[in-house]
């Protein structure tokens, strides 16, 4: 029997592995590139940045080599974006992240790598129509929502959501009611209808002023150490509160709006701010609407 192959037949084999090959090589590449964005993820212990405030197109960070701050730009496709992802965050970092920076030159840099978030805290982006989402900080140890008896006056509604949204995140939560020195009736009396409206959400609760600085002392010891984010609605004193405890000016204030009763915008990104060298505190945007982002699913 003649085991002789034909050239035609040779031709036909060539043809029929090299389509084999054509029909795996986008396999092979999904697959390489699945790999390369789960890497993206780097471990902490290979970032060399902080980042300390975010806005539109770019960030801040201070370098670890040498504590100076620089401005860094970063392009999406070189962070991590979930394979299965049902929304899109709406900057790649958030205040708090370790990153991989490259420096440029003494003042700007490049955001290559994202570290590993031990946490985040977020929210559905207010205003936006797709399915996007706002992540307000990440990597914290304790999530402070501050409220206040007068100018706005308290809702539980506005603070429920955060309360639920940290606890699903396993953030602790202190929820603080300033402006005491607002407080018409009596003290005593206020704060007891307001603990009873709280205790269902099983969260502590403090009382105090920061315009007096009534108790901020107390307060202070109980975020040494620590990377706090202050969060809440807009006029409810995180600025002025934050300018009591750092003991400098940052940040504008600005009064209450008289026709809508409701905080007016004053911090208008995320920045965070050093107590000392083991101490960081992140000053946020003032908060009208919160929707849950499990609410996009």
């Amino acid at each position: 029997m003649d085991h002789r192959i034909s050239r035609k037949d040779h031709l036909i084999h060539q043809w029929m592995e090299h389509q084999k090959e054509h029909q795996l090589e986008p396999l092979r590449r999904k697959k390489a590139k699945f790999k390369h964005a789960q890497e993206r993820w780097i471990a902490l212990e290979k970032t060399n940045s902080l980042v300390t405030e975010v806005f539109p197109g770019g960030c801040r960070v201070v370098f670890d080599a040498d504590q100076k701050t620089y401005l860094c730009r970063y392009r999406r496709k070189r962070l991590f974006q979930p394979q299965n992802q049902t929304y899109r965050e709406r900057t790649p970092v958030a205040v708090g992240d370790r990153v991989l920076m490259t420096v440029l030159d003494d003042r700007t840099g490049m955001i290559e790598a994202q570290g590993k978030r031990k946490n985040f805290f977020d929210r559905k982006a207010p205003g936006r129509h797709q399915r996007w989402v706002h992540t307000l900080a990440a990597n914290l140890d304790l999530l402070v929502l501050i409220g206040a008896i007068e100018e706005p006056k308290f809702n539980l509604s506005t603070f429920k959501p955060m309360i639920e949204t940290a606890r699903l995140k396993k953030i602790p939560v202190i929820l603080l009611m300033n402006k005491m020195d607002l407080c018409r009736d009596d003290p005593s009396t206020l704060q007891a209808q307001i603990r009873e409206q709280i205790e269902p959400l099983d969260v502590e609760i403090l009382f105090l002023s920061a315009k007096n600085q009534m108790d901020i002392d107390s307060l202070e010891k109980k975020l040494l150490n620590q990377t706090t984010a202050f969060c809440g609605p807009s006029g409810v004193g995180k600025t002025t509160l934050l300018r009591k405890l750092l003991k400098r000016p940052i940040g504008k204030v600005q009064k209450i709006s008289e026709y809508h009763e409701e905080g007016q915008h004053t911090t208008s990104v995320a920045t965070l701010y050093f107590r000392d060298s083991k101490t960081a505190w992140v000053d946020t945007p003032g908060i009208r609407t919160f929707e849950k982002v499990e609410s996009l699913n």
